[in-house]
């Protein structure tokens, strides 16, 4: 069976039009997505890739099968110049015929007989000059001779397409095989406690399918992929068994990054991604488009995530994870079979996915439907306006065409037209079904009032915490008005006789400053922030300690103290259930009561027991703190203070319950050697300028230039010898990145740094950019003066409110007490010091300016070390 060489020539035509209109079309894309800002947001970068690959291929159709829709230049491929066996050109074919084009059907049906007879009309005419009669057979010659070249060449082209175009689609179903075999090779995860997680990730992300949850040694990381069933593998063995897991934050993150992929479609569009490049293999732009839709797609699954996580902690885990754990090479092919979205596709982008979730405001980042459908019809309707104009191959041009035939082509053209509006307004809809609407209520908002309330009586000399949503805000006055859903903490020192007389209200809140006016900038109405506050005569006002956007509230966030457990002082045996890193705080379902100690004024201590609490106070005990992780069982001493908060503060020791928890940490534990390394055994505060990083893995190096505190469970014999030498860090935790990411090299950056064993240091919890170190920022104590215990005056020379630290200038040594071990106390008169320790005195604080002079009881606990530690209390010396 033979096939029509204008057939071969119309499909050659349609392989030309489409290598054009793809390439314009594609190169508009780019220029769009580089130079316009509203195309960053990745929702519309990956609405631009998609349209990059369907309109090349949906404009060619078009104006293939509806040519009167196309007003531009016509390349006819039988008209054409070809050489001839001579070497001379052949004479063009039918110079006088008209330019218009006729139906692609009538196209294909010409032959050389109706040549024949065209010309055999035009010979027989009365009305031509004699003289300018062409010559017949020369030109039907030359027509064939030009026919059976494009036929050559036409054939060899379309063999070759369908070669390369068999072998690409072999290649896919190849990876398609392979990625089905592992889905078979793989192990259902069972854990309950993930299932749980899963679906009800899955129902606010709008995802109807079921979605199976499996393991596989084959793979690093996790990848999503099926059609029909879609499923997420991740690696097998990544802490243990999988079946026994938590959902912790961090799988959370993995599993909301993951069902983000299967609500866009990802692996779909993936597919037909692949699809496309082995059907037009000759159009390098469509692998460029590919890679970028995948990169593009992943940011817009990390945003998708993060909202529906309430922040971008858990992410930050996980992508930093996986910065460490690079694709095999069973991965990377896994990846290309056109059926896989994972979170670590392409390891090149971790670093930028972490950064925009630092640097940008996620929960912003969300585009309407409305946008997507005027951007896609936008954007559709001008590619369809450049395909009209742009040039088109046709197999011919047509000769001639009756009248019957012109009044078929005008009469249908406006048909042509409205089809055409009715595909583009067909195509939109499962684009913009693609991507997950908010799943926030609209009711959450509009019940929202941004007129403040009167307060309450029982507010009044309120002191402590509030959680809330945002209704109004204003940040030019740094003022914001939300509406309270819960008074998770009290502080000691407040009077309000009624803190919770405020859930519910509307209030306003003033004073907002500095890095907070941050915070507010970036918070959206509707969305729940915590921050402390104290009522302050006839309003209550921000004192500046913490203002941070959390997830939605939920009740078991902010656990309630039953009234007869009031007063508790004693020891329980709890199971962790949270951890909030940022505030050192925990949230423990207690098991039992261990212990009851003689002051506890608890009217049923036992009541607790099957509930939860909260358990703050870690701040002078952050290393207990950093080795706790959720699920650990603890033994805890602790005391209600404030009878009307329901937190309780850590009062004694914190420690396993059980000899295997024991053991682990006993193995965490610092190493003590008589090394010569000051690294070994090393707990401070270093200072030094960023010699290099990776923002990845969490790492950098420091040339030492101070070494500001030391702590006292130190064990380096010689911490102040790291000066001049070069550490390394690593561990940093993902509320820190940030620091790491916005420091450049050669800056200087402070940050706490534990020993663990090995080569580098752990990062604590801090990590900061500062000034570079000049003399007399970090002063020294005289050697006489250390292991002083006693009340100093001095003025207040500098104050670094996010340590919590003061620098004074000492004027007088009042008094040394008994356990003074100081061989000459006056040796400070008239030098600086650095004074720490106002975690629990923060009213005295925040009433202390630079230049006042102040009276003080302190210790030096550590002899290596340079800072005061502030024990006693803290006053003006002009009140």
């Amino acid at each position: 069976m033979s096939i029509s060489p204008w057939f071969v020539m119309a499909f050659c035509s349609f392989l030309l039009t489409y290598l054009v209109h793809s390439t314009v079309i594609i190169g508009g894309m780019v220029l769009l997505v580089s130079r316009i800002r509203q195309f960053h947001a990745p929702t519309l970068k990956v609405l631009a890739w998609k349209l990059a690959l369907l309109l090349p291929l949906f404009t060619t159709t078009v104006v293939t099968l509806i040519p009167s829709l196309h007003l531009g230049y016509q390349y006819s491929l039988s008209e054409s110049h070809l050489p001839s066996a001579t070497g001379e050109d052949e004479t063009p074919f039918a110079e006088a015929s008209h330019s218009s084009v006729i139906d692609p059907t009538v196209a294909l049906a010409v032959s050389s007989s109706d040549v024949g007879r065209e010309t055999e009309r035009s010979l027989a005419s009365p009305d031509i000059e004699e003289g300018r009669h062409p010559n017949v057979e020369v030109e039907r010659a030359s027509q064939v001779n030009s026919l059976l070249t494009w036929e050559i060449l036409s054939r060899w082209i379309t063999g070759l397409w369908a070669a390369t175009v068999l072998a690409g689609l072999t290649r896919l179903c190849i990876h398609i095989k392979r990625l089905h075999i592992l889905r078979l090779s793989s192990t259902p995860i069972n854990a309950a406690d993930l299932q749980r997680g899963l679906d009800q990730l899955a129902h606010k992300m709008r995802v109807r399918r079921k979605v199976d949850l499996l393991e596989a040694v084959e793979v690093t990381g996790a990848l999503t992929a099926g059609f029909w069933r879609p499923f997420i593998v991740v690696q097998a063995h990544r802490d243990g068994d999988l079946n026994r897991l938590d959902l912790d934050s961090e799988w959370e993150a993995l599993l909301a990054h993951e069902l983000a992929h299967v609500a866009h479609r990802d692996a779909e569009w993936n597919l037909f991604s692949q699809i496309v490049r082995c059907l037009f293999p000759f159009q390098p732009l469509n692998r460029v488009v590919s890679r970028q839709l995948q990169i593009a797609m992943d940011f817009a699954a990390d945003e998708s995530a993060a909202r529906v996580l309430g922040g971008q902690e858990g992410l930050i885990k996980c992508l930093v994870r996986m910065g460490d754990q690079m694709l095999d090479r069973q991965m990377l092919l896994l990846t290309r079979s056109g059926l896989v979205a994972g979170m670590a596709a392409f390891r090149s982008t971790l670093g930028q996915r972490v950064e925009r979730l630092l640097i940008q405001n996620t929960f912003s980042m969300e585009v309407s439907a409305a946008t997507k459908l005027k951007v896609l019809t936008g954007l559709a309707m001008l590619a369809m306006t450049v395909a009209a104009l742009i040039p088109q191959a046709v197999a011919e041009r047509q000769i001639g065409s009756s009248d019957n035939q012109t009044s078929l082509v005008q009469g249908n053209k406006m048909k042509s037209q409205l089809s055409t509006l009715a595909v583009l307004i067909g195509v939109s809809a499962p684009l913009v079904a693609d991507e997950p609407q908010d799943s926030r209520p609209a009711e959450q908002t509009k019940e929202l009032k941004a007129t403040p309330d009167e307060l309450p009586a029982g507010i009044e000399r309120f002191n402590g915490m509030l959680v809330g949503r945002l209704a109004a805000k204003d940040v030019e006055k740094g003022s914001f008005v939300v509406v309270v859903d819960a008074v998770p903490r009290v502080w000691r020192n407040s009077k309000a006789e009624n803190p919770k007389s405020i859930v519910g209200k509307s209030i306003e809140i003033e004073g907002v400053f500095g890095k907070f006016l941050d915070v507010l900038v970036t918070t959206r109405k509707g969305e729940t922030v915590e921050f402390e506050c104290k009522h302050d005569g006839d309003e209550l006002v921000f004192p500046g300690e913490l203002l941070r956007k959390v997830a939605a509230y939920k009740a078991e966030d902010y656990p309630e103290l039953p009234e007869a457990f009031r007063g508790f002082r004693g020891a329980v045996v709890a199971k962790i259930k949270k951890k909030d890193p940022e505030t050192f705080e925990l949230i423990i379902e207690v098991q039992k009561v261990a212990d009851v100690w003689k002051e506890s004024s608890a009217k049923q201590p036992e009541s607790i027991v099957g509930k939860q609490m909260m358990l703050a106070g870690f701040w002078n005990r952050k290393e207990a703190y950093h080795k706790l992780k959720v699920g650990n069982q603890i033994q805890v001493g602790m005391q209600h203070i404030g009878r009307q908060s329901d937190h309780l503060t850590v009062a004694e020791f914190v420690r396993p319950d059980d000899q295997v928890e024991m053991k682990e940490m006993r193995r965490d534990a610092p190493i003590s050697t008589n090394q010569k390394n000051p690294v070994q055994g090393f707990r401070g505060m270093l200072v030094g300028r960023l010699v290099k990083k990776d923002v990845e893995r969490g790492t950098f190096t420091i040339t030492v230039d101070a070494v500001p505190r030391v702590w006292k469970n130190n064990q380096s014999r010689a911490p102040k010898s790291l000066v001049g030498k070069n550490v390394d860090a690593a561990g940093v935790p993902p509320q820190l990145l940030d620091a790491l990411v916005v420091t450049r090299i050669g800056e200087t950056v402070q940050f706490g740094a534990l020993h663990d064993g090995g080569d580098s240091l752990r990062v604590g919890e801090v990590l900061r950019k500062v000034a570079p170190v000049e003399k007399g920022d970090y002063p020294e104590l005289p050697d006489d003066f250390r292991g002083f215990s006693g009340v100093l005056q001095a003025k207040v020379v500098r104050k670094d409110e996010q340590l919590w630290e003061l620098t004074a200038e000492v004027t007088d040594v009042v008094k040394a007490f008994d356990k003074d071990r100081s061989r000459n106390a006056e040796s400070v008169v008239g030098k600086q010091v650095m004074l720490s320790g106002f975690w629990n005195k923060k009213d005295a604080y925040h009433s202390i300016s630079v230049g006042d002079k102040i009276q003080v009881g302190v210790e030096h606990p550590q002899r290596l070390g340079d800072q005061l530690s502030v024990i006693e209390g803290v006053r003006k010396l002009d009140e």
